[in-house]
């Protein structure tokens, strides 16, 4: 019997006091086998050379681990084109992380591998894997066992077998179906992201590994290299099947990768109701409705099969946006909580966000209260559900008026008046950065010995701020002084004072002589 040909059962419909609750089986992925963790930690990866042995492209292995330039992983956050195909490298599945597998290097013989290696639980009914690809290879046109090439395998370790019609092996050809001639390079062709559905139901207690491998040309001169991602989802092989509360609607989606597609009622296969890789069903079926599909794969990848699924009722994945929250104005705020596997978040408004897409956001400064929008959904069971978050701001009236001069003479008096405008902030006065005992009315008089700078702190709840600086000057009061030699003086000859007053910034004089002139 083919390995496809499963029922899909995801979970055991419990009904309870009028209200619809659901426990599907859902089988987690492995840890790890996504790239989301942004590493290659639970994957091996490997390196060696490739030769071409009695017309057959053979590959040795030489060194185990991780080589930047030969196993590369590519944040969706900074991922940009691809320079041959102008495809996109980020991770089709929308995950956080993608790999590439070789590089576009010359002169070169090498090969790049990466495996991973799991049990299924022995007591999982439905497990599958769903994974893209896409290929760069340049086609020097040589012989097929010299090309550059890329394979992708599954085996059954456990009874030690490949996985049936999980085998997919490219080599650099003008022929390859799905391939496409670069628009940069004339000796380059391209296949643009491709979905494959691994369907792995009924292995339970198996243990499977998951193989990619790229190689260049024989001769040194070619290159050939692939990008991989994983779907974070191992749940089911048909997507859709899980109804979730109050739904108007379902689409049924079939595995990627397989050229024609054909739905029926159960074992009713005179009635088509659809063709196309989804079918959507409205009103909403009755829980407990089986559909089936047939798939027939692209000639020479795969294999025919059909696929049943029986429609289930779910709960809604929790959305937790986290409390309400105050903070003081200025300052940005924590959201949200921990991840929950399998949920996917989004948050809005973005332009209050450094990031809409993680569990726990964290918000720009914020000047003015600002709610937030959470919508999680669930990837197992495709269900949404949404969440606000009140974020408050406390403003701390920092507003300051001054009431007379700014600049005394030393033996003036001060009548300058500060005001600190707030009406519900508690004030303390500040002379050159020290606290001013008693000073804590919003009225301040300060009576500087020198020049100072004053300014108020105030507090609301646990909030502190502070007005703006004053700076009052004392000028010193000039010593008027002056000299002569001797009393006595000849008529009409010169008379010579010394003026002997102590403020040097003094430039404006005024002498007074005792009949009146000045």
């Amino acid at each position: 019997m083919s390995l496809y040909r499963k029922y899909i059962r995801s979970g055991l419909l419990i009904c309870c006091l009028a209200s619809l609750a659901a426990t599907a089986q859902f089988s987690a992925c492995p840890p790890n086998i996504d790239f989301e963790a942004g590493n290659f930690s639970n994957w091996e990866c490997r390196t060696g050379r490739v030769e071409s042995v009695s017309g057959v492209n053979t590959i040795y292995w030489e060194g185990m681990g991780q080589l930047p330039e030969n196993h590369k992983i590519i944040p969706a956050a900074t991922a940009g084109l691809d320079i041959f195909g102008n495809f996109s490298q980020a991770p089709p599945s929308g995950g956080a992380y993608s790999i590439r597998l070789g590089n576009n290097f010359h002169q070169n013989i090498s090969a790049e591998g990466i495996s991973y290696t799991f049990t299924i639980p022995a007591n999982t009914i439905e497990f599958s894997i769903v994974y893209y690809y896409a290929v760069v290879f340049q086609d020097p046109q040589h012989n097929p066992d010299e090309q550059p090439r890329f394979r992708a395998s599954v085996y059954n370790q456990t009874d030690n077998e490949v996985i049936n019609c999980s085998d997919f092996d490219y080599t650099a050809s003008a022929s390859l179906p799905g391939f496409k001639v670069s628009p940069i390079e004339s000796t380059v062709i391209y296949k643009d992201w491709t979905p494959v559905t691994l369907n792995l139901s009924g292995l339970g207690g198996k243990t499977i590994r998951l193989e990619f491998i790229t190689s260049d040309c024989t001769f040194k001169g070619h290159f050939g290299y692939a990008y991989i991602d994983v779907s974070s989802s191992c749940s089911n092989v048909i997507k859709g099947g899980m109804i979730c509360p109050d739904a108007n609607d379902i689409k049924l989606t079939a595995p990627h990768g397989f050229q024609n597609y054909r739905w029926y009622p159960l074992n009713n296969y005179a009635a088509v109701l659809a063709t196309g890789q989804t079918m959507t069903l409205a009103p909403v079926p009755p829980i407990g409705t089986t559909y089936s599909v047939v798939v027939e794969p692209f000639p020479g990848f795969g294999c025919p099969d059909t696929i049943n699924v029986t429609l289930e009722g779910v709960l809604p994945p929790v959305a937790n946006a986290g409390p309400n929250i105050t903070i003081c104005e200025g300052r940005s705020a924590k959201l949200g909580t921990d991840r929950v596997d399998h949920y996917g978040y989004t948050w809005s408004p973005s332009s209050l966000l450094l990031s809409t897409i993680v569990p726990d956001p964290i918000t720009l400064p914020l000047h003015s209260p600002a709610s937030f929008y959470l919508s999680v959904i669930d990837s197992v069971t495709g269900c949404t559900s949404d969440a606000t978050v009140e974020v408050d701001v406390i403003k701390v009236d920092t507003a300051l008026s001054v009431s007379g001069d700014l600049v005394f003479c030393a033996n003036k008096l001060v009548t300058t008046t500060l005001n600190a405008l707030s009406t519900d902030g508690i004030i303390q006065w500040y002379e050159n950065g020290a606290a001013i005992g008693g000073a804590n009315g919003n009225l301040f008089n300060p009576q500087p010995l020198t020049t100072s700078t004053y300014w108020a702190s105030v507090k609301k709840g646990s909030c502190l701020d502070k007005t703006r600086s004053v700076i009052i000057k004392r000028l010193p009061v000039p010593a008027a002084d002056f000299s002569f030699g001797s009393n006595e003086q000849c008529i009409n000859a010169p008379f010579h004072i010394l003026n002997k007053s102590t403020e040097p910034s003094i430039n404006n004089y005024t002498w007074q002589l005792s009949d009146g002139r000045s």
